[in-house]
C-alpha cells in the first residue's frame, strides 16, 4: 500500500479541493455534497489501486479508514451511502444546472446577435408567439402541474415522468397556436425549436431513452395529480430538482429563471419577443 501512496496521495488532495467547494454550496447541501465526496474518496482509492495491490489489501485498507471514519459519517449522512442512489442524482442536479445556464446564456447570445439567420426567422415569428402568450400559458401551466405530480409518483418513475410531460408541452403548443390566424405551420416550429434549444441539452441529460416520440411515455401513462397543497414553482426547479425539487437552489434557480424570463414571453415575466431588428431588440437585448 505505502509503494502506492501518491495513487492515495491524487485520491486525497482531489477530495480536499471537493470539501473546499462544499462550502461554497448552498447551506442544505454541504453535508449531502460531503457525504458524496467522502465515498467518492473511497471509490478513488478503490480503484486506482486496482490490479497494482492484492485485492485483500485494498479491502483492508478501505475498512480502515471506513473504521475511523465510519461512526461520524453514519451520523452525518443518513441515506447518503454506497447503496443508494442520492449522491448520482446530486451530482446530476449541478450538471443539467449548469448545462441549462450555458444553454440560456447561449441562446440570448444568439438572439441578440444581429448576423444570425436563427435570429431572423425568430423574428418573422415573434408575431404569432407574442400573440399566442396566452394559449402557450396554458401549456406551460399545465406542464408545472405534471411537473408537480411527479413528485408524488414512485422514485423509480419520477424522472421518465419529468422527461413525458416535458415532451407533451410541443403538440399541446402546436394545437393551441393553430387557433392563432397570425401563426404559421413554419412560425410555430422555429419557436418551438427555440424552446429545445434551450432545455434540451439538460433534458438529454437526464432523459436517457425517454426520447419524443418514443412509446414509452404512453407506455408510462401520465404522472399522479398534483396535490391541494402543493404549490406551482418555476420549471427550473421542477427540471432540475427531478426526486427532490424542495432542494432546489434558489439562487441558482433565480439565475436561471432571470435568463428564462428574458427568453420566455410565458408567466410573468413582462416581456415580448423582439418583432423586427431595430429598437425593439436593442430593449429586449439591453
Amino acid at each position: 500500500m505505502n509503494k502506492y501512496s501518491n495513487v492515495i496521495g491524487k485520491c486525497y488532495d482531489t477530495i480536499i479541493n471537493e470539501l473546499l467547494g462544499a462550502k461554497n454550496a448552498p447551506e442544505n447541501k454541504r453535508i449531502p455534497h460531503m457525504c458524496c465526496d467522502y465515498l467518492k474518496y473511497l471509490k478513488c482509492c478503490e480503484d486506482g489501486l486496482a490490479g497494482k495491490c492484492e485485492p485483500k489489501h485494498i479491502e483492508t485498507g478501505i475498512w480502515f479508514t471506513r473504521m475511523v471514519f465510519g461512526d461520524a459519517i453514519n451520523l452525518l449522512c443518513g441515506d447518503y451511502t454506497e447503496e443508494s442512489d442520492k449522491c448520482s442524482k446530486l451530482g446530476l442536479t449541478k450538471q443539467v444546472a449548469s448545462i441549462l445556464i450555458y444553454s440560456l446564456k447561449n441562446s440570448i447570445a444568439q438572439l441578440c446577435s444581429k448576423e444570425s439567420k436563427k435570429l431572423d426567422e425568430l423574428i418573422a415569428s415573434t408575431k404569432c408567439i407574442n400573440t399566442a402568450t396566452p394559449e402557450i400559458n396554458r401549456c406551460y401551466t399545465n406542464l408545472i402541474d405534471g411537473m408537480l405530480g411527479t413528485l408524488n409518483a414512485p422514485d423509480n418513475k419520477k424522472i421518465p415522468h419529468v422527461c413525458c410531460e416535458y415532451y407533451r408541452i410541443f403538440p399541446c403548443i402546436s394545437t393551441k397556436t393553430k387557433r392563432i390566424p397570425v401563426c404559421t405551420e413554419q412560425h410555430v416550429e422555429t419557436a418551438l425549436n427555440f424552446v429545445k434549444s434551450m432545455l434540451g441539452n439538460a433534458i438529454d441529460l437526464i432523459c436517457s431513452d425517454y426520447t419524443e416520440g418514443s412509446d414509452k411515455c404512453e407506455t408510462l401513462g401520465r404522472p399522479p395529480k398534483k396535490l391541494k397543497s402543493q404549490r406551482r414553482t418555476k420549471i427550473v426547479c421542477a427540471v432540475i430538482g427531478v426526486s427532490y425539487a424542495a432542494d432546489c437552489d434558489v439562487n441558482e434557480a433565480r439565475r436561471i429563471d432571470g435568463a428564462m424570463a428574458r427568453l420566455l414571453t410565458i408567466g410573468n415575466s413582462g416581456r415580448s419577443f423582439p418583432e423586427s431588428k431595430g429598437d425593439d431588440l436593442k430593449q429586449y437585448c439591453e
